[in-house]
């Protein structure tokens, strides 16, 4: 994959592209208003007033399509671990189909994060030949993933994707005997007894484990 084009994208060049065009729209809606108020004076017609007003609306509407951009392209913070953009759960399929639009790819731990690129690279190598650098920047020039292959690959191996297989359950071990300690023991990253970690709080007698897997 071409690096100084990733490096470039990590900066935010498609950010800095979408407020681009948002702040164009505003621009282009202010100059119509303008003019049509000039000429509207100046012609005494409120036909063209009228037509002023409503490009006003629209002026309205590209403002705060500007400010919607401006927020959602705002860096992660506290308040908002995932970012300031739309936050949605996503099959397989649709990670593949909306590839070129996702930001990022967040789970309630890291460790489950990991393993979601993980799987996700696994299923391309599966797919695509990516064993050179060459091969990698053809899948990224073409700006798409190939989905008509993927959903043909998920499909053929559906039975791999099954969470309750007897023999292969996916993304688990077979043959495990129920569990009864403190969850922590299955997310390493969960804090535990009195070694809480600097931004999880929770402590031995913490038990939703259903939630986090």
């Amino acid at each position: 994959m071409n690096a100084s084009r990733l490096a470039t994208l990590e900066r935010g060049v498609w950010p800095r592209e979408k407020q681009k065009a948002a702040l164009a729209s505003v621009l282009a809606a202010l100059l119509l208003v303008t003019l049509k108020l000039v000429v509207g004076v100046a012609t005494r017609s409120l036909g063209i007033l009228s037509e002023a007003a409503h490009s006003g609306l629209d002026l309205v509407a590209a403002t705060v399509t500007l400010v919607s951009v401006r927020v959602a392209d705002k860096p992660a913070d506290p308040s908002h671990p995932f970012g300031h953009g739309k936050v949605e759960h996503l099959s397989l399929r649709q990670v593949f189909e909306r590839a070129p639009k996702l930001r990022s790819i967040s789970c309630p731990s890291p460790l489950q994060t990991a393993a979601v690129y993980r799987l996700l690279l696994a299923i391309l190598h599966c797919v695509l030949d990516l064993r050179t650098p060459k091969a990698w920047h053809a899948v990224w020039s073409r700006g798409c993933l190939p989905t008509e292959s993927i959903d043909r690959y998920l499909g053929d191996q559906r039975d791999r994707f099954d969470l309750f297989n007897p023999k292969r359950p996916f993304y688990q071990s077979t043959g495990l005997v129920p569990f009864f300690g403190p969850v922590q023991k299955l997310f390493p990253e969960r804090a535990a007894g009195n070694n809480d970690t600097l931004f999880d709080h929770t402590h031995g007698t913490f038990r939703d484990a259903a939630g986090l897997s």
